[in-house]
């Protein structure tokens, strides 16, 4: 595990300075790595000393947030922009694709730079020493020492469970803000299970590639309802902002709306399966 912690930070390191140079996908790429590292030690915590795990996941929780705020704008932006092509031509004048174009843009540089502004500050730096100090001399606890492919059962059939069970009480929800925030819930334990058997598969090999490929597709159903969610939220805001709003772009924007709630109730019609898909114990039982 500790193999995987030192690969996942230099990863991080590399990152840096494309991040910096506002390098194309290098904040999703960086935000990805600054998961992974964080669900790592949260899904495995049990092997090292409690605070010292819990503080680092901690922060790489804020940088995190950090880096996602640009990437939500810019994949947000990409998606609303490519289904104006579904909207009727005489309600998609180049204005509205011009101004939905722009606000992307706008928000994306505005979220860059100030995470670039952070990561020039002491709190990043910190967090970077202690990545390191962490990754040099580990803090192992007792359960470290133990059978490496036991460990890794238990970790994984924790992380099934946790997954499983803010699904269901999510999909007991009615539809609704209260069931969105459940099913966003869902798909952060999903994709912690699933980074979670990414670290296991030098040790458990297939059966750790299986579980996270399961869980790879809940999560990634998931993350469409919740892209569907943000992007129905921004639709409204946009629309009620505006003097230059003409009436066909209204209607454009009611058109996208539309899209992205069909795009929501899909997903959710996908969920019994893929649920059905994860829930077995076996699925955690590595071999």
């Amino acid at each position: 595990m500790v193999r995987r912690l030192r690969q996942l930070f230099e990863t991080l390191l590399a990152l840096d300075p494309a991040v910096r140079d506002g390098r194309p996908d290098a904040v999703h790429r960086m935000r990805v790595t600054t998961r992974r590292l964080r669900s790592t030690l949260k899904a495995y915590r049990r092997l090292f000393d409690h605070r010292r795990s819990e503080h680092l996941a901690g922060e790489l929780r804020w940088l995190g947030h950090l880096l996602g705020a640009a990437r939500d704008h810019e994949v947000l932006g990409d998606l609303l922009i490519t289904q104006l092509d579904g909207v009727p031509p005489q309600a998609r004048q180049g204005a509205l694709r011009g101004q939905l174009t722009a606000w992307s843009a706008r928000e994306y540089r505005r979220a860059w730079q100030q995470a670039v502004t952070e990561l020039d500050g002491p709190r990043y730096y910190a967090l970077l020493d202690d990545l390191e100090f962490f990754i040099d001399d580990p803090p192992r606890s007792a359960r470290a020492d133990r059978n490496a492919r036991k460990q890794l059962s238990k970790t994984l059939r924790h992380e099934q469970t946790r997954t499983v069970r803010r699904l269901d009480a999510a999909l007991g929800l009615a539809r609704g803000p209260d069931q969105d925030a459940a099913l966003h819930s869902a798909r952060k334990a999903a994709k912690r299970a699933r980074y979670a058997a990414e670290s296991a598969r030098p040790v458990a090999g297939k059966s750790a590639k299986r579980f996270a490929k399961r869980m790879k597709r809940l999560q990634q159903d998931l993350g469409t309802h919740q892209d569907s969610v943000v992007g129905r939220r921004t639709l409204l805001a946009l629309a009620s902002s505006p003097p230059t709003d003409t009436p066909g772009h209204l209607f454009a924007y009611g058109v996208l709306y539309a899209h992205q709630q069909r795009t929501a109730e899909v997903a959710l019609e996908e969920l019994p399966l893929l649920r059905s898909s994860i829930i077995d114990r076996r699925l955690s039982r590595l071999s």
